[in-house]
């Protein structure tokens, strides 16, 4: 996934070629796999913000180290009438700079001033 191609960047992160992305994490929910997300925490000048992605799919992590120079974009791809999917996540690197993946929907968790 090098680019979103005709899918519109998500509301959510219209401008991702200026946010830098410094957290990945992946929780797993046994009893609701809707429930399971992925946190991805982006950062630009000072800011934090942390965007949950429920329901994942397809993830695909980074083969290499991800520096600070990586950016990912969050596609909405509810235009294509997929079932329980309406985000996909990209990389505008290549493929080994950042982990890509599908999601049923992305919600922000936190906005917040990093010290």
């Amino acid at each position: 996934m090098s680019n979103p191609g005709d899918d519109p960047f998500h509301p959510i992160l219209l401008d991702p070629y200026s946010w830098a992305l410094v957290e990945f994490s992946y929780r797993l929910d046994p009893h609701d796999w809707r429930q399971t997300h992925i946190d991805l925490v982006f950062v630009r000048d000072g800011l934090e913000r942390r965007l949950r992605f429920f329901a994942p799919r397809q993830v695909e992590l980074p083969r290499g180290q991800m520096g600070d120079w990586c950016r990912v974009y969050v596609a909405d791809v509810s235009g294509r009438q997929m079932e329980g999917i309406g985000v996909r996540v990209g990389s505008f690197e290549p493929d080994w700079c950042v982990p890509s993946f599908w999601a049923a929907s992305v919600v922000e968790v936190t906005m917040r001033n990093r010290p």
